[in-house]
């Protein structure tokens, strides 16, 4: 490997690890003056003691991660990469719909949707179905099997192992790690804590952006596991993107109808081949009738 290559692995690790302290996960994509400030910000931060200066400091590391994560056309082609992905197709309708609600400010029910397709696709990963019979897999056995990844082009392997470990160890230190070992005042978005229903205060906007910074660097991941999409690799002109695009960006702006949004909203969800629409909705008008009838027989 060339010292360059190697050095930039390092360099990501390194600054990985940090973020990793305060819940955030970074793919690797920015341009490099926003990385630089990343950067400094981390590094004003441990060289601080003064406790209101590193408050503002981690403020300031989660406004650069949300300026990245936040964007509409980053968030279409997390969405688009997942739909296409073996191991998460299956499930790409709730991380649509999951992002249909971050993209509205409905972060309460981004979390719901989102936490169980995170573990879906992981089961899917390691082999497991309703199907098979077998008992399913804990959640350490669910982050052994995905550190177990290869990629599937050698000369990708390095950096294929350097995103799966951190995604890995996000995982295990975060999401899957046991209730009481999370640092609440950082973030409560954990499985155990969400899903057993033991609080109410994991579905902070802040808590949102740190599962789609997950999923982002879950696509990054698996480009380089399978060679597709490697490094920068942003299609400018795919209706599937370019739709996606349009209604985020409507949430973020407000210019159109609602009559209008729901409308495009619903055009998403048909091109997700995963997503099987309600066709029996209740008619108020009819219930209302039929119990008209049902009052007077006569």
């Amino acid at each position: 490997m060339l010292d360059s290559e190697k050095a930039w692995l390092d360099w990501f690790s390194g600054l990985n690890n940090r973020l990793l302290d305060w819940g955030w996960l970074f793919n690797g994509r920015s341009q490099q003056y926003k990385v630089k400030e990343l950067e400094r910000y981390v590094a004003e931060f441990d060289q601080s003691t003064d406790s209101d200066a590193r408050a503002k400091l981690l403020k300031a590391v989660g406004e650069r991660m949300v300026y990245e994560i936040y964007q509409p056309y980053t968030r279409a082609h997390t969405v688009w990469r997942l739909c296409d992905d073996v191991n998460t197709a299956h499930v790409s309708h709730q991380i649509e719909v999951g992002t249909i609600h971050y993209m509205r400010q409905d972060y309460l029910s981004c979390v719901l949707t989102m936490l169980p397709a995170i573990e879906g696709m992981l089961l899917k990963r390691h082999g497991w179905s309703l199907a098979s019979g077998r008992k399913i897999p804990s959640c350490r056995e669910l982050t052994q099997s995905l550190g177990r990844t290869r990629s599937q082009v050698p000369e990708h392997e390095r950096r294929c192992a350097m995103h799966r470990d951190t995604i890995v160890a996000y995982l295990d230190r975060w999401i899957f790690k046991f209730h009481s070992g999370i640092d609440p005042d950082v973030s409560t978005l954990n499985r155990h804590y969400v899903l057993h229903g033991m609080g109410s205060d994991y579905y902070r906007a802040e808590d949102c952006h740190r599962l789609l910074s997950f999923l982002d660097a879950y696509v990054e991941f698996v480009s380089w596991e399978t060679g597709v999409g490697c490094g920068v690799f942003l299609p400018k002109n795919a209706p599937e993107i370019l739709k996606r695009t349009g209604l985020y960006s409507s949430y973020i702006f407000g210019d159109k109808p609602y009559s209008v949004v729901r409308a495009m909203e619903e055009d998403v969800m048909m091109m997700n081949k995963a997503y099987q629409p309600e066709i029996s909705h209740p008619d108020w008008t009819r219930l209302l009738d039929s119990s008209r009838d049902r009052s007077n027989p006569c």
